[in-house]
Formats: structure tokens, sequence, C-alpha cells
């Protein structure tokens, strides 16, 4: 019964870890590398949310 109270307490703080990480990993290192490498081709500055930026953060 107790376990089961502590087994949803650990599975929603997991589930807010988990998100955490990959919103982090999501936003800095795909985001951020794509934001800098797309700047260095393009004459304008892209948009940091555009989806060329999100297009070469995948292929990157």
């Amino acid at each position: 019964m107790i376990e089961d109270v502590f087994e949803g307490i650990f599975r929603v703080i997991g589930r807010l870890i988990g998100y955490f990480v990959i919103e982090i990993v999501f936003e800095i290192l795909l985001k951020g590398t794509s934001y800098f490498i797309t700047r260095l081709f393009t004459k304008n500055n892209p948009n940091p949310e555009g989806l060329l930026v999100v297009f070469v953060g995948a292929v990157f």
C-alpha cells in the first residue's frame, strides 16, 4: 500500500527529471550549436526557433 504511493511519486519525479534533461539537451546542444552554424553560413540572422536551425541541428 505505501509502496504504491512511493512508486507514483518516484514515477512523477523521474518523468520530471527526464523531461528537463531532454529539454536541456535539445535547447542547448541542438539549437544552440546549430544556430551558430547557421549564422556562419547565412547573410542575415536566422530565427533561433526557426525550421532551418532545427534542421541543421538534426543533421549536425
